[in-house]
């Protein structure tokens, strides 16, 4: 299980050849309700996470990644490692 400050790996991309998207949980890189549910994973485990809109990007949703305001994010990830 994660702790705070512990770094991660994840997957960027549906594509089989994806890279893994690594990051320190607790800092910021991720929405907060990303982090909070990194932080009961175990690793290998997957999940597939609902973050509501204030957990996740919230009233100003994130234009560059063409996510709109008040969104509800779906993702489907894996925890590979803890680092």
């Amino acid at each position: 299980v994660l702790k705070n400050g512990d770094k991660t790996n994840f997957p960027q991309k549906r594509q089989k050849n994806a890279k893994a998207l690594s990051f320190k949980v607790g800092t910021g890189k991720v929405t907060r309700g990303w982090d909070e549910v990194l932080l009961t994973m175990s690793k290998g485990e997957k999940a597939r996470l609902e973050i509501e809109p204030e957990w996740a990007y919230g009233k100003k949703g994130q234009p560059d990644a063409k996510i709109p305001p008040n969104a509800k994010l779906i993702l489907k990830v894996e925890l590979l490692d803890i680092l």
